[in-house]
């Protein structure tokens, strides 16, 4: 027998923040085949496959044992750890030629090694591609996911704050305030406005009589009609009807928004 074929079982399932690892090197030859399970960090470093043992033989009885265990050595952020995966004795029987077994004819410890090896690599490296293929997988479902989102999931993330509206300086402050005291008191207050054209129609007569300087002419008309005893009475009349209207000509408030402040 000089070939030697070597495929363990190895499988990774990710659980939390750990892995699970099973193990079964699945060989006849294997005497104390068994399956085994432990638990790795999925935020492991380094992965390496260890070979110890599989250098001696051991021959009697028509058989050849080769014992060795395989290791897989872990690190992450704590350090390094290792992790036994099979503790084996490979037996294999020697061929008989006129009843004696023929030794020289079985399979060399440095053989069963290198099979060993190859096969715990290949397994390993099969399952950590699968493990990346399926994180690759699930990243792109979940962006492939939101972009068919609706716009009203979007609705709770964090929104810009609307810009306030530039405040009003001070002057047009107090050109709205001033505007708007005229706007009230000319509402509550509408017979006084139409006296307003009055008042200012007779104070402007009587100043144009006591200023102006009249002519010739116009002082002897102005004589002839009337004298400053009638102008007077004239202006107590008008205020007199402008007092019986509910409005005091003396008085800023009844002057309304005209008055100044």
């Amino acid at each position: 027998m000089k070939t030697f074929s070597y495929r363990p079982d190895l499988n990774l399932y990710h659980l939390g923040d750990e892995f699970i690892l099973t193990f079964d090197s699945r060989c006849p030859q294997d005497a104390t085949r068994g399956m085994r399970s432990m638990r790795i960090p999925a935020d492991y470093l380094d992965m390496v496959v260890k070979i110890e043992g599989f250098t001696i033989k051991e021959d009697g009885d028509g058989v050849r044992a080769i014992p060795g265990s395989v290791h897989l050595v872990v690190a992450d952020k704590n350090g390094e750890k290792k992790y036994q995966l099979s503790d084996s004795v490979m037996i294999f029987s020697a061929p008989y030629k006129k009843g004696v077994p023929q030794y020289d004819n079985l399979i060399t410890p440095p053989q069963v090694a290198y099979a060993v090896y190859q096969g715990v690599s290949e397994a390993l490296n099969r399952v950590l591609n699968e493990q990346l293929w399926g994180i690759v997988q699930t990243s792109k479902r979940a962006v492939q996911v939101a972009a068919t989102l609706p716009p009203e999931t979007t609705e709770s993330l964090p929104r810009a704050k609307p810009s306030q509206p530039p405040r009003p300086s001070q002057a047009d402050a107090t050109n709205d305030n001033l505007f708007d005291r005229c706007k009230s008191w000319l509402t509550n207050n509408k017979k006084k406005v139409l006296a307003v054209p009055l008042v200012a129609i007779v104070t402007w007569w009587g100043m144009s009589l006591i200023y102006t300087p009249p002519s010739p002419v116009e002082k002897a008309a102005v004589a002839a009609t009337m004298n400053p005893q009638d102008l007077e009475a004239q202006i107590r009349l008008t205020t007199e009807t402008l007092k019986q209207m509910g409005i005091d000509p003396g008085s800023p408030q009844d002057m309304g928004c005209i008055t100044p402040q």
